[in-house]
């Protein structure tokens, strides 16, 4: 791996440049670029895992590197995830001229095609009556759970509101810097508009520059926070482990609740700020489903038992 510096006298040559300092340049770039915390500890993570276990990237090395975790049961989603931070990162070397080709060039994961696992209603109330009512702590965890349930917002950007994104009058709240770094606007019903008064109503202190969710110190609440609320209350209402409630199943309540109720596909693009309409479309699946059973018990001609 080379890069070029400038010599005293002037002249450009080529020096060596181990895959450690290349991978510090490659994260500071992508830092000053706007990258978010959650997407650089995924560039991070591989990036240690493949410096560690890879002497020079070489196409040979870093196939068998995602092969040895293919072997080790990772699962398809999380390796395709490992794959892309680390062609992202060689796709910089390239581009940078630290390296000639990207060596995992020709090499694809392929995803299964699974359905979003979505929340029952049931589920999802008997959650929120885990929530003590009379508590601070209750309150909040209520007005969070139906605000992601009902806007469908990320957990990263749910945990990045503030209190002046929240418009009561609205009903609204603006993301600042979703995915791709886009601001948006969406929106809650009445019964969430309540839950996050009655929570912010007993806040001791509030400022508009305060985090809209907080712990007991008025710290923002972290990813890990988030989904360890979420998983003890889901065992304190009894759910299976594999039923647990978890950030983005949250977010597909909401956008298979809008597709039922006759929202159309582009506007529940917009609403979970997706670039690309065929990631809405994935939810298009778990409607057809509910279509099939409501023609299935409306059906005349199978009440007719014709012969």
């Amino acid at each position: 791996m080379m890069e070029w510096v400038q010599t005293g006298g002037g002249q450009m040559e080529k020096v060596a440049q181990s895959l450690g300092q290349l991978a510090e340049a490659f994260l500071l770039s992508k830092r000053v670029s706007g990258c978010t915390e959650h997407t650089l500890s995924i560039y991070r993570l591989w990036l240690s895992r493949f410096i560690s276990a890879v002497d020079a990237p070489e196409p040979l090395a870093a196939h068998r590197f995602v092969a040895v975790w293919q072997e080790r049961g990772l699962k398809p989603s999380s390796l395709h995830r490992g794959v892309r931070a680390l062609r992202t990162f060689f796709r910089w070397c390239v581009a940078t001229g630290s390296l000639l080709e990207d060596p995992l060039r020709g090499l694809a994961i392929r995803l299964p095609k699974t359905l979003p696992v979505v929340p029952t209603e049931d589920e999802l109330k008997a959650v929120l009556a885990c929530c003590p009512a009379k508590t601070l702590l209750g309150k909040r965890n209520r007005a969070l759970i139906l605000v992601m349930a009902d806007s469908g917002l990320r957990a990263s950007e749910v945990l990045r509101l503030v209190v002046e994104d929240w418009t009561p009058a609205q009903r609204s709240l603006l993301v600042r810097g979703g995915k791709g770094h886009k601001d948006r606007v969406t929106f809650v019903t009445p019964t969430t508009a309540r839950a996050l008064r009655e929570y912010l109503g007993s806040h001791p202190v509030v400022a508009v520059e305060d985090f809209l969710f907080a712990d007991m110190q008025n710290r923002p609440l972290k990813r890990r926070h988030l989904i360890q609320i979420l998983h003890r209350l889901s065992a304190k209402a009894g759910l299976p482990s594999h039923r647990r409630l978890y950030p983005h199943a949250l977010r597909h309540f909401a956008a298979t609740s809008w597709l039922r109720n006759g929202v159309g596909i582009d506007e529940v693009r917009r609403l979970l700020g997706h670039e690309s309409l065929s990631t809405t479309l994935r939810y298009s699946a778990l409607v057809a489903s509910d279509l099939q059973q409501a023609h299935k018990k409306a059906a005349a001609i199978e009440r007719m038992r014709l012969t």
